[in-house]
């Protein structure tokens, strides 16, 4: 089950939910065959959010209204709890209260899923095509009320599946009425009702007609949204507009090149207002309209100071607009009101009005809805919001320097790393190394034989002896069969065989280091005695050396002695 909507912007194909809300269904779909809907208005469009659709004239009705009189003006909820708001299109009764649902319905305008809606409202329908029409009404502009400045209307409404059957009470009109666009502040958009009346009229005219009146319709929006002074004014003739200049051209400049076509009123080169550079496009205006056409078709892609330079005729009105927020009288190409004058307070700009002691600059640069104190108390808010964002900058760059000092300290930990990352494989060497000697020294203390003495030699012996008398006595003392005490008798004289062959050898082990160990002792008393013989042998020769000695000076002393006394016995 479905409906059309013819709209000013498009075509909406609604289906209904027939089977969960009936009534509303049944309501809608009567209201569209009795044409109720043509020229209703898309009139409450609230952004990412809904759309209301209602007459502006007519008063709300429903089909029960309609058959039984005021007493049954509204029908009751058909609220499904798991129907949600949560796409884009879904089609709703807009009630008043609780069980009082009439003609007016709204859609929405999100895929969002709007909580505040579900479960109040009966929703009868979706948008099955037509979702674009949908979001170009939630992109329009509107007033303070929600209203679009520009009207969008539903201007057919054709049935195209209906389940329910036609009241005998209910009059269907065999064809649309016309619908009556009253003469209000608010144009139709695509309202192309005079172009279309177009006999007598070729296609060129009538598409020339058309653009013109869609071009009038935007002017008119325009200057209800206080964009324009009026929707009738137009840019001047006489004033040239050039771009793609190089930085460093001067008005001086311009005003000796296009001097040459004819008399020149006034040149300005467009700057930034903070920077005061250039922005490369500038506004010529010429004392004649003759002057202007000739430099334009002249000096178009010409090259100035090495940039090929663009030249148009201007659309700009700012020159207008400064006057008008002035309030001051401005004549708009000789249309307007007294002499072809407008202005003089006939609107009042959205904020505070330039002071009347500032000189008109009669410029063309960029139109700024704000006044001069507005700007210096802007300029004051961004001086007072600097202060905090400078100490915010210290404070980062204080966190810069923090972080480059920890990035510092992660370098120089990372050095220490690849530092000790080298010196693990000696380290690791000089480790094994070392294990290697401890493992030495261990099979050394090892093989060093233990001072075992003989007593505790027959000691263990004798524990050893008992424990086999134990083993005997208990083997002994159990009940065995002569098979089991053949094998295992058998089984101990081997055991016992291997015994006295593993003491054999350990007695011989010992033995052997024992004789080892007599030997080495041997030797070593052979050296010892061998280094004491050689000692005692060398002290013995030194000592009678020194015999010698003393000896031979007492044999040499006696006989000087000797001869002196023979000598002096001669004399």
């Amino acid at each position: 089950m479905s409906v059309l909507l013819e709209t000013s912007l498009g075509d909406i194909v609604i289906d209904l939910f027939w089977e969960k809300a009936p009534l509303a269904c049944k309501n809608f779909l009567k209201l569209c065959k009795t044409k109720y809907y043509n020229g209703a208005l898309f009139y409450d469009v609230q952004k990412d959010y809904l759309t209301r659709i209602m007459h502006e004239k007519k008063e709300p009705t429903s089909l029960n209204h309609i058959l039984y009189g005021e007493q049954a003006k509204y029908f009751e909820d058909q609220i499904d709890p798991e129907a949600k708001h949560n796409r884009i299109g879904t089609v709703s009764t807009a009630n008043v209260g609780p069980n009082m649902n009439d003609s007016n319905f709204f859609m929405t305008l999100s895929d969002d899923n709007i909580q505040s809606l579900n479960g109040k409202h009966t929703i009868f329908g979706v948008i099955a095509e037509g979702a674009e029409i949908l979001r170009k009404i939630n992109e329009v502009y509107v007033d303070e009320r929600n209203r679009p400045y520009q009207n969008i209307r539903i201007l057919h409404t054709p049935v195209l599946d209906d389940p329910f059957d036609d009241p005998n009470e209910l009059e269907i009109p065999e064809n649309s009425p016309e619908i009556n666009y009253e003469e209000t502040d608010r144009l139709d958009i695509n309202d192309d009702i005079d172009v279309i009346d177009g006999h007598g009229r070729t296609e060129e005219e009538i598409i020339d007609e058309t653009k013109k009146h869609e071009a009038k319709t935007k002017a008119i929006v325009l200057e209800m949204l206080n964009d324009l002074p009026d929707a009738e004014i137009k840019p001047p003739d006489n004033v040239l507009f050039v771009c793609k200049l190089n930085p460093v051209t001067q008005e001086d400049d311009l005003e000796t090149i296009f001097s040459q076509f004819g008399p020149i009123k006034s040149c300005e080169v467009i700057r930034d207002w903070k920077t005061g550079a250039s922005l490369q496009y500038c506004f010529i205006e010429f004392e004649t309209q003759a002057a202007c056409e000739e430099a334009y078709f002249k000096m178009e892609n010409a090259l100035i100071d090495e940039r090929r330079i663009h030249v148009d005729f201007s659309q700009s009105v700012a020159k207008y607009w400064y006057k008008y927020k002035a309030g001051q009288p401005v004549a708009f190409n000789g249309k307007g009101g007294k002499d072809g004058e407008k202005g003089g307070g006939r609107h009042q700009p959205r904020l505070e009005l330039k002071s009347k002691q500032r000189e008109d600059r009669g410029s063309y640069g960029i139109v700024i809805d704000e006044d001069e104190a507005h700007r210096e108390r802007r300029h004051q808010k961004r001086d007072n919001n600097r202060e905090p964002q400078r100490e915010n900058r210290e404070n980062r760059e204080g966190q810069h320097d923090n972080r480059e000092g920890q990035r510092d300290n992660r370098e120089g930990q990372r050095a220490n790393r690849e530092v000790q990352r080298e010196n693990k494989p000696r380290e690791d060497n000089r480790r094994r190394d070392n294990d290697k000697e401890r493992g030495k020294e261990r099979e050394k203390e090892r093989e060093k034989p233990k001072n075992r003495s003989r007593s505790g030699e027959r000691r263990r012996e004798k524990r050893e002896e008992e424990t086999r008398n134990k083993k005997d006595r208990r083997d002994r003392s159990r009940s065995r069969s002569p098979r089991r005490d053949k094998r295992d008798s058998g089984k101990d004289r081997e055991r016992e065989k291997e015994k006295e062959r593993d003491r054999e050898r350990e007695k011989e082990r010992e033995r052997e280091r024992t004789k080892g160990r007599d030997e080495r002792e041997h030797k070593r008393d052979h050296r010892h005695s061998e280094k004491d013989r050689k000692r005692n042998d060398h002290r013995s020769s030194k000592k009678e050396e020194k015999r010698r000695k003393k000896s031979s000076s007492s044999s040499r002393s006696s006989s000087s002695s000797s001869s002196g006394s023979g000598s002096r016995s001669s004399s």
